[in-house]
C-alpha cells in the first residue's frame, strides 16, 4: 500500500514528532511510505532515509477557481502544483492544510486533526472576526471530501462535531515515544553552574499562541517572592525578539535563560524541578506530557489540550488565573513533599500512555480498515 503523509514542515514540534515516529516504526513489509511538505525543515534528514521519497509542493501563481481566489486574497494561502504520483491513502496533518487534498491524487483521504477548532475560532474573533464565517463555509466544502477525520484528543473531536457538524470523528490519542526519549534524556545538559541544580523549564516554540512573553511576566512575579528561582526557555520562533525584550526589560537575564532551539530537549526536561507553560492553546501538549513521563510536575495556564491528561492538583496543575499560576509555582518550589506527590503521580499516569509502537500499529490498522 502506498501511503503519503502531508505536513507543512518537519520542524521540531509535537505533530512532527509523531510523524517522525511513524516513519521510524511503520511496517515496511505492508506499506510504502512517502512524505510531502510545503517547506524544508530541521528533521528532513531524520525522516528522508526512512521513507520511499520526500516531495516538496511546488508553488504556482495561477488562480483557477473562486475558492482559491478568495483564500489567496483574504487568507494569503499559497497554491501548489498537484503531485504527479498517485497513492492509495493520503493522510493530511494539521487543520490548516485541509485544502491540500486538491494537490494529491489518492484513492482515500484522511485528515489527522492536531488542532482544536475552538482555538481557531477565538483567534479569528480576536483579529478579523469577519473571516470566521467565510472560512467555516469554505472549509466545510473540503471536509466533505475526506473519507475519514481522526482527532488526537476528545476536545478536537468535539470541536469538529460542534463547529463543522461532522459525526463519527475517530479519536486516536497521541503517544509518547518512551523508547527514544529515555535514551536521549541520558545526555549531559549544558547549562551555567548556577542553573544546573534547581531550575524550571519551558519547552515551546516562541510563537504567539505559546505566550512565552506572558510566561516571562509571570516568572518575574515569582522572582519577587523567591529570588532563588531559575527559568530555562528552550525553543525559537517568530516571537523571540519580544521574549528577549521582556527579559531585558525586567533585567532578569541572570535568572531567565533563553536557551534557544535544540534537537534534544529531553535531558533539560528530565533534570528540571518543574515545567511551566502559559500557552492558551495546545492540541495535546506533548512536551508537557513528556515532562510528566519523567516525573517532572507541570504548572500550565488552563488550556483544553493539557486538561485532557492533567488531573489538577493530583499529577500536575492547570491554573485558571495568573495568580493561581504564581501561587502553584512557588508552592512546588518550596514544598518538596508536595512536589514529590505530583511527580510520582505524573510519572504513573503518563507511563500508562506511553506505547509508541502500539500507537503506530493503531495508525496502520486504521489505514488498512478505512
Amino acid at each position: 500500500m502506498k501511503v503519503l503523509l502531508v505536513n507543512q514542515c518537519m520542524v521540531i514540534g509535537g505533530t512532527e514528532k509523531l510523524i517522525k515516529d511513524i516513519c521510524e516504526y511503520y511496517d515496511r513489509d505492508k506499506i510504502d511510505l512517502y512524505l510531502a511538505t510545503d517547506e524544508k525543515g530541521i528533521w528532513d534528514k531524520d525522516v528522508d532515509s526512512k521513507v520511499v521519497k520526500h516531495f516538496y509542493f511546488e508553488k504556482i501563481k495561477e488562480r483557477y477557481n473562486t475558492f482559491d481566489k478568495i483564500m489567496k486574497h483574504f487568507f494569503h494561502k499559497p497554491l501548489y502544483k498537484t503531485l504527479e504520483e498517485e497513492f492509495d491513502v493520503c493522510i493530511i496533518y494539521k487543520e490548516s492544510l485541509y485544502d491540500h487534498i486538491q494537490y494529491v491524487k489518492a484513492k482515500k483521504y484522511i485528515l489527522w486533526a492536531h488542532e482544536d477548532y475552538y482555538y481557531n475560532k477565538l483567534k479569528y474573533m480576536k483579529g478579523a472576526w469577519w473571516k470566521l464565517p467565510i472560512l467555516l463555509s469554505l472549509k466545510r466544502q473540503y471536509l466533505k471530501k475526506y473519507d475519514a477525520i481522526v482527532a488526537c484528543t476528545e476536545n478536537t473531536r468535539e470541536s469538529y462535531e460542534k463547529y463543522h457538524k461532522i459525526k463519527n470523528v475517530k479519536v486516536i490519542t497521541n503517544s509518547i515515544n518512551e523508547l527514544e526519549i529515555s535514551t536521549l534524556s541520558n545526555e549531559e545538559i549544558n547549562l551555567p553552574n548556577d542553573f544546573k541544580n534547581n531550575y524550571i523549564v519551558n519547552v515551546n516554540s516562541l510563537s504567539e499562541r505559546k505566550r512565552v512573553d506572558l510566561l516571562v511576566d509571570l516568572f518575574y512575579e515569582c522572582l519577587q517572592k523567591d529570588s532563588s528561582l531559575k527559568l530555562v526557555i528552550i525553543g525559537d520562533g517568530d516571537c523571540r525578539q519580544i521574549v528577549e525584550e521582556r527579559i531585558a526589560y525586567y533585567n532578569i537575564a541572570e535568572s531567565c535563560l533563553l536557551f534557544g532551539e535544540t534537537s534534544n530537549p529531553f535531558p533539560y526536561i528530565k533534570h528540571a524541578t518543574m515545567m511551566v507553560s502559559a500557552a492558551y492553546h495546545e492540541s495535546y501538549g506533548l512536551s508537557v506530557a513528556e515532562a510528566m513521563y519523567f516525573g517532572v510536575p507541570c504548572v500550565c495556564l488552563y488550556n483544553r489540550g493539557v486538561a485532557g491528561f492533567i488531573e489538577n492538583g493530583i499529577n500536575s496543575i492547570t491554573a485558571n488565573s495568573n495568580e493561581e499560576f504564581i501561587k502553584e509555582v512557588l508552592k512546588i518550589n518550596s514544598n518538596e513533599e508536595y512536589r514529590q506527590m505530583l511527580a510520582e503521580n505524573a510519572k504513573i499516569s503518563m507511563g500508562k500512555l506511553s506505547d509508541i509502537k502500539g500507537y503506530v500499529k493503531r495508525v496502520e490498522d486504521f489505514i488498512f480498515n478505512i
